[in-house]
């Protein structure tokens, strides 16, 4: 295979995933984020039904891994999805996709929490920079101008939609 289809499947990629916020706040004048979280998990969950029944009959997804595969969804994908719908109806697009950018945030403080990883004076500087950097993009600055607590709410359900997407990258 040529090096540019590779190179250009992952541009076509980031395009459509950098797009996703603008388009899902197009999408909520039509719906309300509970609809829309709803219609794309029963979409993605119709698209994964295939496979999923593939593997349960060749035995590679057994009984005793449901209940953790169900968490892991919920917490996941329907819980976090729609936190960051709701979050997105009441901020703009451009704040949410800056602040998918904190989700590393989460992760690296779960990693260190939950699977005891280290946390060496290095990456704590780096997320001291990075918790700034995120506390600069929801203030919208040094000197935040005279928020309206929607904003401020919808921010807030940002990080909690990506928390529950950290939770789950360290879970599973």
């Amino acid at each position: 295979m040529p090096r540019t289809v590779p190179l250009l499947l992952l541009l076509a990629a980031n395009l459509v995933w950098g797009a996703s916020f603008v388009v899902t706040k197009a999408a909520l004048a039509e719906l309300t984020p509970l609809q829309l979280t709803a219609w794309r998990m029963i979409v993605a969950g119709l698209l994964v039904l295939p496979w999923l029944a593939r593997e349960q009959r060749r035995g590679a997804l057994p009984a005793r891994a449901w209940p953790m595969l169900t968490l892991l969804g919920l917490l996941g994908f329907g819980v976090s999805k729609y936190l960051m719908v709701w979050g997105l109806d009441l901020t703009r697009a451009t704040d949410a996709s800056l602040l998918i950018s904190v989700e590393p945030l989460f992760t690296i403080a779960l990693g260190c929490l939950v699977l005891r990883e280290a946390f060496p004076p290095r990456r704590i500087a780096a997320f001291g920079l990075g918790a700034a950097g995120a506390y600069l993009l929801i203030a919208r600055g040094l000197h935040p101008p005279a928020l309206s607590s929607a904003h401020v709410v919808g921010a807030l359900a940002l990080l909690l939609g990506l928390g529950f997407e950290a939770a789950f990258s360290v879970l599973g």
